[in-house]
């Protein structure tokens, strides 16, 4: 799996994530059962931390907490909410967000620190 990943992290970044969706708001949310296990399968480091902030920025997670993806603060669906929190998130948004964290979190124990080389 690590051999993998790394593979994955050498392709070219996308410029925009969302444009292989037809509604954009919903995303990857709107595949079916099988074709959601394929794309997640296919997705690199930085497109699982973008899916991560993606989930986030559908409840209202505030712009500054969406680190580098900005972008999705200029969303046409993106409106801020005061009082954000996980626990907002859907029953489907918040399954998809734990395996994104799960897999960022299992990449990043697979990570060897930079001092031990």
């Amino acid at each position: 799996d690590e051999v993998a990943d790394l593979a994955l992290a050498f392709r070219p970044e996308v410029a925009d994530p969302l444009a292989a969706f037809t509604d954009r708001a919903k995303g990857p949310l709107a595949l079916s059962a099988e074709a959601t296990e394929e794309w997640f399968e296919r997705l690199s480091v930085r497109e699982t931390r973008y899916w991560a902030a993606y989930l986030r920025a559908r409840r209202g997670a505030p712009p500054d907490s969406l680190a580098a993806f900005q972008a999705l603060a200029k969303e046409r669906w993106y409106h801020p909410s005061g009082g954000y929190s996980d626990a907002k998130l859907g029953k489907d948004e918040r399954r998809l967000l734990a395996r994104l964290l799960e897999r960022l979190a299992a990449w990043r124990r697979a990570q060897v620190p930079g001092d031990s080389l």
